[in-house]
């Protein structure tokens, strides 16, 4: 069963399992009251937020070096801060603080650019446990099997493709996990420029290209890529952007695809993309089960300074069944823009996010498609687009190392000082604080 409606409004019946909310439900989680706590001033951050220890961890990035900052969640006094490198990431992966109850694992500078070692550092203790060797690593330390859970890992390697390896966190050492599966990308997967490969555990399950994936289209991970793994759901896009000799861009829908975790199979193949231009929409919008994806075409012109007008740009937005790719709801295509330059809608409650659309500032309410003209006035998260050099990846100064951190702020993209509801996709609490990044630094409030 699917239903199709447009931006009127159409009441919808939503498949038994996709959304669990109550229709017109838009209670966000900790909607207690909120008390200013603390500020810690700084344009740096390059990560959310996460606890461990009892403290709050952060990256955050000064002059070009990274390093991982721990803070008191009871003042905003920074406890310390470690050196820290991005080695190898992918340019435009966001930056995650991998922890496991007072241990974290980061990757500290060893000498030359990109080359690190897995750093375990006890955060409670204030203390090193272990040291990996020097290695060049392509994915950030994360869940082997998920990543808020179980053992660590990392790919690393002198070259692609990189191998995956279990941390030990009382030594340190890198243990074979599967060798040649390449750079992580999300869910289990790896990149290995030929082909993907999905990892559990110790194995590697199946590997294919990915054009096989995509029913033979020409993508590539090189083009922009998205995946997302809940539940029995694998689902996961590469974009398509082409730059013909003119100097124009030349935007196309991309794909995106339902994959069997178990085989590699492709279950159901539709256009779109997984991550939106939009940028924000889909964490802003994250609730039980909901799954979008965005097809933007048409050509960015060329205006002489540098940059490109965007206005022939136009975008479908569909909310859509993961079992069968069938859609729920699709807007009509039309030139949606964030609120901010820097691709940021704002998240008014659990079910409604507000954005621009034509120039006007809308409301796109994610349960049912409807659109509406949004309130000024009314408050709730955006998010930032962060861009930080490091210098320890030196042969990419301009590497992208951090996107998505969370700010408070109105409709209209006006800021606030604090929260209208504590939502832990934006921040973390810490016993009766909640601290988040915001566009000015760390920010803190006591919830009642």
């Amino acid at each position: 069963m699917s239903v199709v409606a447009s931006c009127g409004g159409t009441d919808l019946e939503i498949p038994e399992g996709i959304d669990a909310q109550a229709p017109g439900a838009s209670s966000p989680p900790g909607a207690a009251s909120v008390e200013a706590a603390w500020t810690l001033p700084s344009r740096h951050l390059v990560s959310a937020p996460v606890e461990a220890g009892g403290k709050v961890v952060v990256y955050t990035a000064t002059k070009g070096r990274l390093s991982l900052t721990v803070v008191d969640p009871d003042t905003g006094r920074v406890v310390t801060r470690r050196p820290s490198s991005s080695s190898y990431v992918t340019p435009g992966v966001t930056m995650a603080v991998a922890a496991r109850g007072d241990l974290v694992y980061h990757y500290r500078p060893a000498g030359r650019p990109q080359l690190a070692r897995v750093e375990v550092y006890d955060v409670r203790r204030d203390r090193v446990v272990s040291r990996s060797a020097p290695a060049y690593f392509w994915s950030l330390p994360a869940g082997c099997r998920r990543p808020d859970g179980g053992p660590v890992c990392v790919s690393a390697g002198d070259s692609n493709p990189a191998s995956v390896f279990r941390v030990s966190p009382r030594t340190g050492r890198l243990r074979l996990a599967v060798p040649h599966a390449g750079r992580g990308l999300d869910a289990n997967l790896y990149d290995a420029s030929d082909r993907i490969a999905y990892v559990r555990a110790d194995r590697t399950l199946w590997q294919r290209s990915a054009p096989a994936l995509f029913g033979g289209r020409s993508v590539s991970p090189a083009e922009g890529w998205d995946w997302r793994r809940q539940g029995p759901y694998l689902i996961g896009s590469f974009g398509s952007d082409e730059r013909p000799r003119d100097g124009a861009w030349v935007k196309r829908p991309g794909h995106i695809a339902r994959i069997d975790p178990q085989t590699g199979r492709t279950l159901w193949l539709r256009p779109g993309t997984a991550y939106c231009e939009l940028d924000s929409m889909e964490p802003a919008a994250r609730g039980p089960h909901r799954w979008f994806r965005c097809a933007t075409s048409g050509r960015a012109r060329a205006t002489g300074d540098g940059s490109y007008d965007l206005s022939d740009w136009r975008t479908t937005i569909t909310r859509f069944d993961p079992r069968t790719g069938e859609p729920l709801w699709i807007t009509p295509p039309a030139r949606w823009d964030a609120i901010y330059d820097g691709s940021t809608w704002v998240k008014l409650s659990d079910s409604l996010v507000a954005g621009r659309r034509g120039g006007a500032l809308v409301t796109l309410d994610v349960t049912s498609g409807q659109v509406t003209k949004a309130d000024p006035d009314a408050i709730g998260w955006c998010t930032q687009q962060r861009t930080s050099r490091d210098r320890d990846s030196a042969a990419r100064p301009q590497t992208r190392i951090a996107r998505g951190l969370a700010a408070p702020c109105r409709a209209d993209g006006q800021p606030v000082d604090d929260p209208a509801f504590v939502d832990p996709v934006f921040g973390v609490r810490v016993a009766d604080t909640f601290v988040w990044a915001s566009t000015s630094g760390l920010r803190a409030v006591h919830v009642g």
